[in-house]
């Protein structure tokens, strides 16, 4: 049985969610009462396609509030809504337990819903984003209480999301007087944090395929301001933190919670969240100490360097050639035919990195499969590396038939080295090759 099939047949129909489906496209009876979704555009925002997910129980399903509230009442009514039954109670005591958390101090994942504290109170959610929505579903079981809200553009979205949640805890969950007590006296520890600041990568991210480049995109730096430690995403405001204990901290100006991890040589092994929604991060996160073989700034001067040095190439190898032949009318066979396997070389490098950006300026299409400038992408860097091997035959006999001077043997030999590195490199992401 498909898996929109078995939401159709096993989760909508019994508790009477007549108006929701897991089908892509969305059935005909359906499709006319979808909401529109909007993109930023240059003058506000402008209405954008319907958006498709790679992995339908990700973010598939289409439904309605009042759909919505028949589910939150099945988690809260011991899996009855209604005259239906989702789950039995059994079933679904186990669902709401934890099933994982990075740091026995902190909530975790349950089976399908993300642990948090609340001003106290113990909360089970899911937050999802697509490009055009938005949305959050909580469960406060003990209070009997749901929460669900989803907005249908991307401009905002994520912080309008936020802050209605943290106005929604602040009525709906207002602190028990002993959470306040507790908050009011944590103190630090008064340990030196200097070993906390760093490079940090995320666990969300695949070290063996093309989104391996995501790692880029995704990497948490911690420094260090007076008494406090400042952490900062790609894409999430910058958040402030206090020192709590030992190795632990609290959000200056929220609930969040951090936790580094750290060995009995005194290394940090990974940096970990409490999971309380408005913080960003959710308890499947977890960031360890980014390699230097992964570093940003390593990878980003090692290609602006590459390119340089290939430039460089081009631009003078035709000027020295013009001059060599004016000078003495005489350019040896084997030196032309070198500058031109290693310009060859360049042109293919230049040309791949121009496809790489280009074809990853679209993540959501790369998550489709290999697009066809991706496809190119990848041709382009597999001949520049086979280029590559006949550039260190080239430079070999440089030095062995004495072409050019020796500073000219120095450059061409730069320039292979180059291409090696930056064979490495594309490798490296897992750009050489098909890796999918």
């Amino acid at each position: 049985m498909s898996w929109d099939h078995y939401m159709e047949s096993n989760v909508f129909a019994p508790i009477g969610m007549t108006r929701s489906s897991a089908s892509q496209p969305i059935p005909a009876a359906l499709a006319s009462d979808v909401t529109k979704v909007y993109v930023a555009g240059e003058d506000g925002l402008v209405e954008a396609m319907f958006e498709y997910s790679v992995l339908g129980p990700a973010g598939a399903i289409v439904t309605t509030g009042e759909d919505m509230g028949r589910f939150m009442l099945a988690h809260l009514q011991g899996g009855q809504a209604g005259d239906g039954r989702l789950l039995d109670e059994a079933t679904l005591d186990l669902m709401h337990s934890q099933l994982f958390t990075h740091d026995p101090r902190l909530p975790g994942s349950a089976h399908g819903f993300w642990e948090s504290d609340e001003n106290g109170h113990h909360v089970i959610s899911h937050a999802g984003d697509l490009n055009t929505a938005h949305a959050l579903l909580a469960l406060v079981p003990q209070q009997g209480l749901g929460f669900y809200v989803s907005y249908n553009s991307h401009e905002d979205a994520i912080d309008a999301r936020a802050e209605l949640w943290d106005a929604f805890v602040d009525y709906a969950l207002p602190p028990a007087e002993s959470q306040t007590d507790v908050n009011v006296a944590a103190t630090g520890s008064g340990d030196s944090i200097d070993h906390l600041a760093g490079s940090y990568g995320s666990n969300r991210v695949s070290t063996s395929t093309l989104s391996k480049l995501h790692k880029l995109l995704s990497v948490m730096t911690v420094t260090i301001e007076g008494d406090n430690l400042v952490t900062q995403v790609p894409g999430i405001d910058s958040q402030r933190w206090t020192q709590a204990g030992v190795n632990e901290f609290e959000e200056v100006d929220g609930p969040g919670r951090m936790i580094f991890g750290v060995d009995d040589d005194g290394e940090v092994t990974d940096v970990v969240f409490n999971g309380t929604f408005s913080t960003a991060f959710n308890p499947t996160f977890g960031f360890f100490p980014l390699a230097w073989v992964d570093s940003i700034a390593l990878h980003a001067g090692m290609l602006v360097i590459s390119l340089l040095v290939i430039l460089s190439a081009l631009a003078l190898w035709p000027i020295l050639g013009f001059i060599r032949r004016r000078r003495d009318g005489t350019n040896v066979q084997g030196a032309r035919l070198a500058r031109g396997w290693a310009a060859a070389t360049g042109g293919m490098f230049l040309l791949f990195t121009v496809l790489v950006v280009l074809a990853v300026g679209n993540f959501t299409e790369a998550e489709y499969g290999v697009t066809p400038l991706l496809w190119a992408a990848l041709t382009v860097g597999g001949l520049a590396a086979l280029l590559t091997l006949g550039t260190i035959v080239h430079a070999v006999r440089a030095w062995r038939g004495s072409y050019w001077g020796v500073a000219s043997r120095i450059h061409y030999t730069v320039i292979t080295l180059t291409f090696m590195a930056f064979v490495w490199q594309i490798n490296h992401w897992n750009l050489l090759g098909l890796h999918v």
